[in-house]
């Protein structure tokens, strides 16, 4: 899609760089008011409106002449798509029992990770073909068709449980300050931060070149094999959803920091591995770095329901914003580390990737760590309290 927004806004790359970086922050800075906000009106009500605004702002992005009137259609598509996964998961908690919900975060973060394929190769083909107008004004249509169903499932409350809003501003502070000061939930922020980080790092920057630097593949390959991880967890998501409602979640967590922190040290470390050894590593690692879902099902049972919405955000937030910070660090490492050579070329040894990747090391240890400091809970009532 990159030289066909190129030829619409007469830019360079640096300006669809500026298009690209308008995804990230908006969307970190927005988790936690998207909590708030989930909590307050109910997640029916809100990602029926997202739908409808992310519809427009498809429209506004297709109908651009400037950049920057893309860049606005840009930021409403983050704004709105902020409340997509917390709001999801919102509904989950309301429609039904605490002992699913962590097979349904996983069906759903599975979802998410099917849609970022699809957003590769076939969506590049089908804009291709249709050219980028014709392609945002279809999928705006497809996001007025999504708010259109959730204005009907506004009117069908099919849960047993009545939506717990939170009703006033001074509920809103109360919950934002129960959140807070919940130790256990930062501590489970801070592990899935430090077990998604890395996944962060290698599988959506850095990976593909430093596969095909340190196994002498080409970049078709390089990238095909990396691209397993993200199909690795489309897979895991479930099956640790599933695995979560019949084995001990602090456990899957453990195990999960603990073979992803071995298959990435076989990944950056181990030489003369074939083709299909490396790919089956990739795949596998992907399957053991959904071990993000019993995380997320714990923060839900962290606090009282009322105030899951923002517990939720929060966690989200911290699963992208350590990965941002460390794709940023791993670049900025790199150069400085690099002579001039390397820099203009953009080619960089094995040996180089293999020292910052310590970064990517240290990180699943720590994950680790943290995973002996937690305390058990239980799978089928909110626990504030523990700590």
């Amino acid at each position: 899609m990159l030289p066909e927004l190129s030829d619409k806004f007469s830019v360079t790359a640096a300006g669809l760089g500026a298009l690209s970086a308008f995804f990230y922050y908006p969307y970190i800075l927005m988790q936690i008011p998207v909590g708030m906000i989930t909590d307050k009106f109910g997640p029916k009500k809100v990602m029926m409106l997202a739908a409808f605004i992310t519809g427009v702002a498809c429209i506004i992005f297709a109908l651009a002449n400037s950049l920057t009137l893309a860049i606005i259609a840009r930021m409403l598509m983050v704004f709105c798509g902020a409340f997509a996964f917390v709001g999801t998961l919102r509904l989950a908690i309301n429609f039904f029992t605490p002992s699913i919900f962590a097979m349904l975060t996983g069906i759903t973060q599975a979802m998410g990770m099917l849609g970022a394929a699809v957003g590769e190769a076939p969506m590049s083909i089908y804009v291709h073909h249709v050219g980028v107008e014709v392609a945002m004004l279809s999928f705006a249509i497809l996001f007025f068709i999504i708010g259109l169903l959730m204005l009907w499932m506004s009117k069908h409350n099919a849960t047993k449980q009545p939506f717990a809003a939170i009703n006033n501003s001074s509920k809103i502070s109360h919950g934002i300050k129960e959140v807070i000061k919940n130790k256990a939930l930062w501590l489970n922020c801070l592990f899935i931060g430090c077990l998604y980080g890395p996944t962060t790092v290698f599988a959506e920057m850095w990976g593909a070149s430093f596969t095909a630097s340190f196994r002498g593949l080409t970049h078709t390959d390089a990238a095909f094999t990396t691209s397993l991880i993200f199909i690795g967890m489309v897979f895991g998501c479930p099956l640790f959803g599933f695995l979560n409602s019949i084995c001990n979640a602090l456990q899957l967590m453990r195990l999960s920091a603990l073979l992803c922190l071995i298959l990435m040290i076989v990944i950056i470390y181990v030489p003369r591995l074939s083709l299909l050894e490396l790919q089956i590593i990739y795949f596998c690692y992907g399957i053991c770095n959904a071990g993000i879902i019993p995380s997320y099902n714990r923060s839900a049972l962290l606090v009282p329901r009322q105030y899951s919405g923002i517990a939720l955000g929060i966690t989200n937030m911290f699963s992208v914003l350590l990965g941002a910070i460390c794709i940023q660090l791993v670049g900025i490492l790199i150069h400085l580390v690099i002579s001039n050579q390397m820099q203009s070329t953009h080619i960089y040894p094995a040996e180089i990737y293999q020292r910052i990747f310590i970064l990517i090391i240290v990180l699943f240890c720590i994950c680790l760590a943290l995973s002996f400091k937690m305390k058990s809970i239980s799978k089928s009532t909110s626990l504030a309290h523990v700590s």
